[in-house]
């Protein structure tokens, strides 16, 4: 059985410049369909296949349908730290204090540090960022860390004292 939640934020993907581009090629497409498969009028001057248009909005529709439900899930507690980033984790996964050296909380900047947001890997370090500037940074005992975004980073060292987690100097303002 689980303590009390004492943090729960759930995060959905919010780049705004993003969705506007996925939209307009996906409009894009959607009139190509129409024009050509609907209406049998090609579109272009060098018309892609009937299937070829059809199999290209498929995988728009799936690509939309990923970023519309993407979402980051991070609860603490008094026991642990839970992260589920859907819909690439089928189930949450749950850190316990006694697998963490630390827990910092600090701004960071996505382009330059990791490339943008979402799902990253990178040697001993992993991310889990959809939108802002901050981050929970969980250190492992064994020295990797795994970088969870956050929009809420003073209920994270709220959450984190009263848990009784947080060590001196482990949050930064």
């Amino acid at each position: 059985m689980t303590s009390p939640i004492l943090f729960n934020e759930e995060q959905r993907f919010s780049q705004k410049i993003f969705r506007i581009v996925l939209l307009s090629i996906s409009a894009l497409f959607i009139y190509a369909f129409v024009q050509q498969v609907i209406f049998h009028q090609p579109f272009g001057r060098r018309p892609m296949s009937d299937i070829g248009l059809i199999s290209a909005l498929a995988f728009l529709v799936l690509i939309n349908a990923l970023f519309y439900s993407m979402k980051l899930i991070t609860t603490i507690d008094k026991d642990a730290i839970t992260v589920k980033f859907y819909p690439f984790h089928f189930f949450p996964k749950r850190f316990e204090w006694s697998q963490l050296s630390d827990v910092i909380v600090r701004q960071y900047n996505p382009l330059k540090e990791f490339g943008g947001w979402g799902l990253r890997g990178f040697g001993k370090r992993s991310v889990m960022t959809v939108s802002g500037t901050w981050l929970i940074e969980v250190v492992f005992v064994n020295n990797q860390s795994l970088l969870i975004g956050t929009c809420k980073p003073e209920e994270v060292k709220e959450a984190l004292a009263i848990s009784g987690f947080v060590k001196s100097g482990s949050t930064t303002p």
